[in-house]
């Protein structure tokens, strides 16, 4: 029997679909394994704040009825599984020491029995609410019960169908098993079991861990199980170990077989390619020859044609080149020729510049540097520097009180605005600006003023002269 067989163990058909149930059983708690650890592990931390463990466990408990046989109450504080024993079967389960250790009927039993697994399902498990025949969540008890009750081992198709039906929409469920990456596991293993693609070797591990699960619940089997379904999975064990030496055996025969027809088929074909090896040689030296002939013909031709192409582009490049440079040498005289003109007009042009501010400058100091004296005698004119009188200031300090008093006589303009703080030798640019138009108006009112009384006494002076 080869080992890809998968679960058809036995000839007749029902029997097969008992052993997929059974196996189906174990898978649904494999997946159930870690939603339950997880839940139990909430209603633990829960517990740890409350006065009373046994009173906390019985309103727990839907049907008030804890399994006090199977658990340990001084380990109830530091490990959740003893608190999760007491919503297990009441015999079978002392030596269980986990979770994992247990069978199907351990994982279902805290589902139903503890009343805080209603938040993490779906509202529809539980209604109508447990023990009613009718609640989905016993309907998956029941399965349970069945296949370990089967007084024949035997299942019929529908009957397999609503097993699987039931146990996938559990794993399935979405408020947290859809989540869980163990139930998801277990939903494509359950797949695969009802289509029959799961591996023998895998099918045989299952039942092989089945086995060791009811072992470890002893007690709970001897009740449970019928002698005819224990006898039948010791049988299905040996079928399968049967099956899987059968499969080995016929694995080896047809690697030795595949290797014969390899090695002949090998000896054959090294024997055509020796034939075909020597009209190879002459066919490619042939042909070697011919493609040379033929390489060299073209190389030829190729070349006088890229001769010719050359030449004919390179007489071609040079005249434009020419042509390029010469066009180019001419603009670069010309824009030369042009820069340089500029130029030259440009130095005339500041020369002439500076030429006529040298002869305005002449211009007045000739004509307007001078003045009159007398209008009736231009020879006796004075330069202004001669008969320009420099006003005297002196720095006022204004006191506290208002007064004023007169200091030392300012000789620049610089003066007029230090403040004689050499450390402090700073000045408001817009006073200063201010101050200074302020002197220079009335310093031309002044000058005016004294040469209108200068020129009134020399008008005087020539009146009395005629007179």
């Amino acid at each position: 029997m080869p080992a890809n067989t998968g679960t058809k163990i036995f000839a007749d058909k029902e029997t097969n679909n008992w052993f997929k149930a059974f196996i189906a059983l174990n898978v649904t708690k494999e997946g159930l394994t870690n939603f339950v650890e997880n839940t139990m592990k909430k209603v633990h931390a829960a517990l740890g704040t409350c006065s009373s463990y046994e009173k906390a466990i019985i309103s727990l408990h839907r049907f008030s009825g804890p399994s006090w046989k199977n658990t340990k109450r001084h380990d109830w504080k530091s490990n959740w599984w003893e608190i999760a024993k007491c919503f297990l079967p009441p015999q079978g389960y002392a030596n269980v020491s986990s979770v994992q250790e247990s069978d199907f009927n351990a994982v279902i039993n805290i589902i139903l029995n503890c009343t805080d697994f209603k938040n993490y399902l779906s509202s529809s498990w539980l209604s109508p609410p447990p023990p009613d025949p009718l609640c989905p969540l016993e309907k998956v008890r029941q399965i349970g019960r069945d296949v370990r009750h089967s007084a024949n081992c035997k299942t019929t198709d529908a009957e397999l169908q609503d097993y699987f039906q039931a146990l996938t929409m559990l794993l399935a469920d979405p408020v947290c098993l859809a989540h869980d990456t163990s139930a998801n596991i277990a939903l494509s293993r359950l797949t695969d079991l009802q289509n029959d693609r799961l591996p023998l070797t895998e099918f045989g591990n299952l039942i092989q861990e089945f086995k060791q699960a009811i072992k470890r619940v002893k007690d709970a089997a001897e009740e449970d199980f019928s002698e005819k379904a224990k006898q039948s999975l010791e049988e299905g064990l040996k079928k399968i170990k049967e099956a899987l030496k059968d499969g080995e055996q016929e694995i080896r025969n047809k690697i030795q077989q595949a290797d014969n027809e390899i090695t002949e088929k090998m000896n054959k074909a090294t024997s055509q390619i020796e034939e075909m090896k020597h009209d190879s040689v002459q066919t490619i030296y042939d042909r070697t020859e011919y493609c040379t002939r033929l390489i060299e013909q073209k190389i030829g031709d190729e070349t006088k044609k890229a001769e010719q192409t050359i030449t004919s582009q390179i007489d071609t490049l040079t005249k434009s080149s020419v042509k390029l440079i010469e066009d180019h040498t001419r603009d670069r005289m010309e824009r030369r020729i042009q820069q340089k003109i500029a130029d030259k007009a440009g130095e005339d042009f500041e020369r002439r510049v500076e030429d006529l501010r040298c002869r305005l400058v002449d211009h007045y100091r000739e004509t307007v540097s001078y003045v009159p004296l007398s209008f009736l005698n231009p020879s006796l004119d004075k330069h202004v520097q001669d008969v320009y009188v420099s006003p005297k200031l002196h720095r006022i300090k204004i006191e506290n009180d208002g007064r004023r008093t007169k200091q030392e006589q300012i000789f620049s303009y610089k003066d007029c605005f230090n403040r004689g703080d050499d450390d402090n030798d700073t000045y408001d640019d817009e006073i200063v600006v201010v101050i200074m138009t302020m002197v220079v108006l009335k310093v031309m009112v002044m000058r005016r003023n004294t040469l209108f009384l200068h020129r009134i006494s020399i008008l005087k002076m020539d009146l009395d002269s005629v007179t």
